[in-house]
């Protein structure tokens, strides 16, 4: 991985125009995924990391023992916390796709959305079909369901299509997300393409207007689980896209500010300590609260949504610099580079029973008589396990598909002068 260029500071804000008059070019420039970035992928490894230990129980590890006493305590409180790893990675993937499609606003002031979703298509649907195509053939989770043929249709179309958080019973792990995220894609770049063409013909701001935007999906949000409270909440409602947009459009806000209001972002970073203490007050409340109950569904998502856009801010503006350079941080942006197979797979080890993971955890739970020992060790065969099958499928199925991105479907060029 090539080393990630440092983000300076003192860089000048860029000035608020609209489309069809960007920014120079040697002005704040949009972080975007093809330009690597350290600390974005350390997050990406804390988010994995974090929805594994969530995971970390008897369905995924079999004959896992449940801890007691205060190590007991300990464990749930971890486990109970790591569900907010995929609103980590909510914003984070707000925060980079609405990076790529900024920075194809100010070199072309348009946006090719067929472009934009094959290129997105070839990162996150191969991967995802082979998982998909494996489950179907082994039947480990009964995702195709129904006697008939039609029923088998429909479940089947629904994961293909990315309906599974609406119209399935069984989402088939934490691939709801995904879904949420395929949302996510088709409705950006047509929101902001629109945008562009309404500013230009207005001779408007297209930046104040789209911090208007993101505000007007905030509140929406935000007023959809609030009505959803008072009319009942539903086990699966915290899958469904029109409760969980906010988490990525506060991503897109906080490309906007980095991009738009620099001065607003370097005003969070002098205050580094007070930030990051209100980041972790915004966080707390997911130590006790699922994200099943009423006050976490509705005003403690944006509050743990806001707590990650902090924490984003304090790592890409160098608050952390120091520890970047660390080998646990480099461990853990390794581990970011391949999170999205880490996240796909891990779920379905034991159900797969992936290089006999599954008999080596029964053999483990027969053959160690230590709860503590054995909880210790599954945990770690569990982490390793699901760290290396994520490395092989970034190798194996993800990255081939990347390189014919890269031939057939190259990213748009910035216009010669």
């Amino acid at each position: 991985m090539n080393e990630p260029q440092r983000l300076r500071r003192s860089e000048p804000e860029a000035h608020l125009a609209p489309a069809s008059s960007p920014p120079p070019e040697d002005s704040s420039q949009a972080i975007s995924a093809p330009r690597r970035i350290k600390s974005i992928d350390v997050l990406r490894g804390v988010a994995v990391l974090m929805v594994l230990l969530n995971h970390l129980e008897p369905v995924t590890v079999p004959g896992l023992p449940e801890p007691s006493g205060p190590w007991g305590f300990v464990y749930w409180k971890v486990k109970q916390f790591g569900w907010t790893g995929v609103d980590l990675f909510f914003v984070l993937s707000g925060f980079l796709i609405s990076g790529l499609l900024f920075s194809e606003l100010r070199k072309h002031n348009t946006l090719d959305c067929v472009s934009f979703w094959l290129r997105r298509g070839f990162k996150i649907w191969p991967s995802y079909l082979v998982l998909l195509l494996v489950l179907g053939v082994t039947g480990a989770t009964g995702y195709i369901q129904g006697s008939t043929w039609d029923t088998k249709l429909t479940s089947l179309l629904a994961h293909l299509l990315f309906f599974q958080n609406y119209l399935d019973k069984n989402p088939n792990g934490p691939t709801w997300s995904l879904a949420v995220e395929e949302h996510f894609y088709l409705i950006l770049p047509v929101l902001l393409l629109g945008l562009t063409v309404w500013t230009r013909r207005r001779s408007d701001d297209w930046g104040r207007w789209m911090g208007r935007v993101t505000w007007v999906f905030l509140t929406g949000c935000l007023a959809a689980r609030l009505a959803r409270v008072a009319t009942g909440l539903r086990p699966d409602d915290f899958m469904q896209t029109h409760f969980r947009l906010d988490s990525l459009m506060v991503g897109v806000y906080c490309q906007y500010l980095w991009l738009y209001r620099r001065s607003t972002v370097d005003k969070l970073l002098a205050w580094p300590k007070a930030s990051l203490c209100l980041s972790l007050l915004l966080l707390s409340p997911a130590l006790v609260l699922s994200r099943g109950q009423a006050a976490m569904f509705t005003f403690g998502f944006l509050g743990l949504s806001v707590a990650y856009a902090i924490l984003l801010f304090l790592l890409v503006g160098g608050v952390f610099s120091r520890l970047e350079r660390t080998f646990p941080a480099t461990c853990l942006a390794r581990i970011g580079t391949w999170s999205y197979n880490i996240y796909l797979w891990h779920f379905f080890m034991a159900s797969l029973n992936l290089a006999f993971f599954t008999g080596l955890n029964r053999a483990l739970a027969e053959g160690v008589a230590h709860q503590g020992l054995r909880f210790v060790l599954q945990t770690l065969i569990y982490v390793g396990y699901a760290i290396a099958v994520g490395a092989i499928a970034t190798r194996w199925i993800e990255m081939p598909f990347l390189r014919l991105r890269e031939r057939f479907f190259p990213p748009r060029l910035a216009p010669r002068t």
